[in-house]
């Protein structure tokens, strides 16, 4: 028994070091394949055969060797929660980054055909008709023209900054929109994925592959609406939104987006404060919006201030003046005068009054006056320039703890070269130290079968 055993343990031990090379190559192959989580072929020592009649124990010799129990995964689900957390912050603050970008362009300051500058234009031509009151004929007419035409200059680029941040809002949407939709089918998938684990674990399949797809899909999942992920025994993998359960085995939820630019699922409000979604939620409803608004702001403010200045004052006919804007908001503010006389430069509608250019010093003075146009778009740009600013820094910062959380996922689940030609050299003796073994029994027997028991030879 003692030579067909030691047989039986070269044959185990050649299996099993076969076993472990097959997955050393499936490592190697798969180094570079986007997804893949190094394996480890598990091995365990064989004990007696169990069912010997007892009368015949005392002649067993020794264990059965090895034997292959499994195929694990080296992954630390510890470490994978962690990474899809980060990646999800980071997808949330790369959004916000460039939300904020794109509401700065709306405002190209410091230039000479930005706003501010046009503001200051715009004033100074009112400063230029009050510093010259007597002018007539041709000379009255060209300043007059010029207050007119700065005026059209400032209303334009109030027009052309709402509409640009309309622009990002409307960009945002859609992008909302593609963002839900890849979701939907990402949950689609991983729910479909759910039953074909649950079956291949049930049966004792192999599902290591599988469970690469998944941990893909968990990942995209975080980051585009910052999907948090649950593992159960079974493999199969549980996924809530914003506090809403989006797939529950092979159950998925419906996400949509309402008619107030939030995410839902089933129905529910997803409240997202990580994830792609979460900041494009964030700036379609809070971040444009408030911009928008300080905007309008400044429209507002210019055109009630210069309307009160000029209606207080007469134009060159002795009329009193009426409202130099139209509109309110920086999208509808137009300039409402089209004849160069109309202005009211004037604060008397005397004959001698009509070209005093006190009421066109008085709106000239607009400008440096507290709570102005002029600041508060002044205010405005600043503000921008420093939501961007700190938006980036913090995307930066976050990128650099999402690296080295990447990092530490790679190093710990993914293929390592040195390791795996180790792991090939390690087997390859296994398998000749295994297969000299098996030779030497098989001399043994050969000489205890033909051999034994000639005389004479």
């Amino acid at each position: 028994m003692t030579g067909f055993g030691s047989l039986v343990r070269a044959n185990n031990a050649l299996g099993a070091a076969s076993y472990g090379l097959d997955v050393t190559g499936q490592n190697i192959s798969n180094a570079n394949t986007t997804g893949y989580t190094r394996q480890r072929a598990d091995q365990v020592s064989v004990g007696p055969v169990s069912n010997v009649p007892s009368i015949y124990v005392s002649r067993q010799r020794g264990d059965q060797g090895v034997a292959i129990s499994g195929t694990s995964r080296l992954n630390d689900p510890v470490i994978d929660a962690r990474d899809r957390l980060e990646n999800s912050r980071s997808s949330y603050l790369a959004t916000a980054a460039s939300t904020a970008s794109a509401i700065e362009t709306a405002f190209p300051e410091p230039t000479t055909s930005g706003l501010s500058a046009q503001l200051d234009t715009y004033f100074q031509s009112w400063s230029a008709l009050a510093n010259q009151p007597n002018a007539s004929g041709t000379a009255s007419t060209a300043l007059r023209q010029a207050v007119l035409s700065a005026g059209t200059a400032v209303t334009t680029s109030l027009n052309t900054a709402a509409q640009n941040l309309a622009d990002t809002s409307a960009t945002l949407t859609s992008q909302l929109s593609s963002t839900v939709t890849a979701a939907q089918n990402s949950a689609t998938q991983l729910g479909q994925l759910n039953a074909a684990i649950k079956v291949a674990s049930s049966t004792g399949q192999n599902t290591n592959a599988l469970a690469d797809q998944r941990d893909m899909i968990l990942a995209d999942l975080a980051k585009s609406v910052g999907g948090t992920a649950t593992i159960n025994s079974d493999g199969t993998a549980d996924v809530t939104v914003g506090g809403q359960a989006l797939v529950t085995g092979n159950t998925v939820s419906t996400l949509a987006i309402d008619p107030t630019s939030q995410v839902t699922v089933n129905g529910t409000v997803a409240t997202m404060t990580t994830g792609a979604a979460g900041a494009l939620v964030t700036g379609i409803t809070v971040t444009v919006p408030a911009y928008q608004a300080k905007l309008d702001n400044v429209a507002a403010t210019l055109a009630s201030t210069v309307n009160a200045a000029h209606q207080a004052g007469y134009d060159a006919n002795g009329v009193a003046g009426g409202a130099f804007f139209s509109g309110t908001t920086a999208a509808t503010i137009g300039v409402a005068i089209t004849d160069p006389a109309e202005l009211a430069a004037s604060a008397s509608a005397s004959a001698t009054g009509n070209n005093d250019g006190t009421q066109a010093t008085t709106i000239a003075n607009l400008a440096t006056q507290p709570g102005s146009a002029s600041t508060t778009y002044v205010n405005l740009v600043g503000d921008v320039g420093s939501m961007s600013a700190l938006a980036t820094q913090q995307q930066t910062i976050q990128d650099s703890v999402t690296t080295n959380i990447d990092a530490t996922r790679q190093s710990n689940s993914g293929v390592n070269y040195d390791e795996e030609v180790t792991n090939l050299l390690m087997y390859q003796r296994s398998y000749q130290a295994a297969s000299r073994v098996l030779t030497t029994v098989d001399d043994m027997l050969d000489t205890l079968i033909n051999r034994t028991g000639k005389v004479g030879l």
